[in-house]
């Protein structure tokens, strides 16, 4: 299987800041919200994320593209549910949809319904103006105060890498909301404080 990206592009000191370090917390934390007796992540990355999973749960695998990447499973993300022999309670899906192009996206949306037992967990990249401010006073919790604004009259060009981004013309995020909800309950979104650039959706399983 081709690669998009080469195994240097995932060295930590140049690929996990501080914002991309706080987005594997939150792939972690909504994991582990529940009990998942395993999980899949879709896009093996840098592996920090499934190696911090595998000291809490029963069972972690992964499906990438890239063989050079030694996932659990092989393949194209439009065959997943011909690959695997089985669903799992949670998949992982963080910062990967993004590399293919948007007409597929559904379809992606569609392959991971299906195997998917509880959780569906996805993260997108997204473009906004955003100005923010915090602050901090006695006995009472840190204040957040932040405006944004998606980057709608831009029109996103493929970068080698993503193929388009939430907020860019042509991508709002209503349009992504709504592909999203004929396949599964979202049971929340938001946008992590610290990484501002990535979105997060909370999809739970329909029961059939």
């Amino acid at each position: 299987m081709k690669k998009q990206v080469d195994k240097k592009h995932y060295n930590f000191l140049n690929y996990v800041d501080k914002p991309r370090w706080n987005s594997y917390y939150k792939q972690i934390e909504e994991v582990l919200k529940e009990e998942n007796e395993n999980v899949l992540i879709i896009g093996a990355g840098d592996k920090i994320v499934p190696n911090i999973l595998k000291t809490k749960m029963d069972e972690v695998k992964i499906f990438d593209i890239a063989e050079d990447l030694n996932p659990d499973y092989i393949g194209d993300i439009l065959k997943v549910d011909n690959i695997l022999e089985k669903n799992f309670d949670c998949v992982l899906c963080c910062q990967v949809l993004e590399h293919l192009p948007f007409d597929k996206f559904e379809k992606c949306i569609e392959k991971l319904e299906k195997i998917t037992e509880k959780k569906c967990i996805i993260s997108l990249p997204q473009q906004y103006i955003r100005a923010w401010i915090s602050f901090k006073i006695p006995k009472i919790p840190v204040l957040n105060l932040n405006v944004s604004l998606p980057k709608n009259y831009v029109k996103y060009k493929f970068n080698g890498e993503h193929y388009w981004e939430i907020g860019t013309k042509g991508y709002p995020v209503g349009k992504i909301r709504k592909i999203l909800g004929k396949y599964f309950n979202i049971e929340n979104e938001y946008t992590p404080l610290e990484n501002k650039y990535h979105r997060f959706f909370i999809l739970k399983k329909r029961n059939k």
